[in-house]
């Protein structure tokens, strides 16, 4: 848990700061890029001049929020302060990670999976996305929330417990977001783009990915190959977000989405119900989350990494 010292040493550094990089981990969610965009708003606020970074693109659910335009996946140029935003370790940062290894100063997350790997880490876990500790601490950092960061803020928050579902979500939960909404964020828009709202393409992906759905041992799965994401039209690299409308399955105790990678790796992501910890699953594949919702990205083919992830994942279930 950081302590209040912990805030004022990252306040610090943020003060002398000129030229920052935010960075997020690949594949991201709202929660990555709501966090990643409220900080640049932020920091913008007082003249800082910002960069926003991450290996892959935003997922078509966030393009919504404003600043989305900004992001890049090659930054250039020196900065003298870099963060990362909602990444659980330094393999999650893609190739920005030990291209800046050396220079992350401050690490803000909730994955409690997170070794700590900045220079000033503000982990907590209790926090139910990191968008929501950001939130919680603007004026510990020496900021001051506006509309533009407040609707991004609000969008990783309504991301990651989708729409104030999940049990991660506390009375504190509720109470920032309607913080974020008195300084400006729109609630019901938020919703509806960021969990509602999905284009032609995804819709069509979803299909691919239901024809695939299995039930078995308790686990239901659904497997993405690229020929899928071709036959939909859809050219984002993730699942659409198709995860978490299986894990409403009522039979299944975890669920497992796999998708393969332009590059042959497979993305895979679990959900489970409440005593199933998933993110300790993904952190044995060398990725991380929370204890209901994890994720990794593991070599393939496609098939062989089914069978290793089904094996694993039924291994937790016994």
């Amino acid at each position: 848990m950081p302590t209040p010292a912990d805030f004022a040493a990252a306040r610090k550094r943020l003060e002398r700061a000129q030229r920052v990089l935010l960075l997020t981990h690949l594949g991201p969610d709202s929660d990555a890029i709501g966090s990643l965009l409220g900080v640049a708003h932020l920091l913008t606020a007082i003249g800082k001049t910002v960069v926003s970074a991450c290996v892959d693109p935003a997922p078509e659910y966030t393009r919504f929020l404003p600043g989305i335009e900004t992001l890049t996946r090659d930054p250039s140029g020196a900065f003298d302060l870099v963060m990362s935003l909602d990444a659980a370790d330094l393999g999650r940062l893609g190739a920005l990670g030990p291209r800046y290894q050396s220079e992350i100063q401050i690490v803000i997350d909730h994955h409690f999976t997170n070794p700590g790997f900045g220079a000033i880490n503000l982990i907590d876990p209790q926090a139910a996305s990191t968008a929501e500790l950001v939130a919680a601490h603007v004026a510990d950092l020496g900021l001051t929330l506006n509309a533009s960061a407040a609707e991004c803020l609000l969008a990783g928050i309504v991301g990651d417990t989708q729409g104030f579902r999940t049990a991660s979500t506390t009375p504190a939960t509720l109470g920032i977001a309607q913080q974020l909404v008195t300084a400006g964020a729109d609630l019901s828009r938020t919703i509806d783009l960021s969990l509602h709202t999905r284009s032609y393409a995804a819709i069509r992906l979803w299909g691919e990915g239901l024809s695939r759905l299995k039930l078995q041992d308790g686990i239901a799965w659904a497997v993405l190959p690229m020929a899928a994401r071709r036959a939909a039209g859809y050219g984002g690299n993730g699942d659409a977000d198709l995860i978490n409308l299986l894990s409403t399955v009522r039979e299944a105790r975890a669920v497992v989405m796999l998708t393969e990678r332009a590059d042959g790796r497979v993305k895979v992501s679990w959900r489970s119900r409440v005593g199933i910890n998933v993110g300790a699953l993904a952190a044995t594949f060398g990725g991380g989350g929370h204890a209901q919702a994890a994720g990794a990205e593991v070599d393939g083919p496609l098939e062989e990494a089914e069978k290793r992830i089904l094996a694993a994942t039924r291994q937790i279930l016994a």
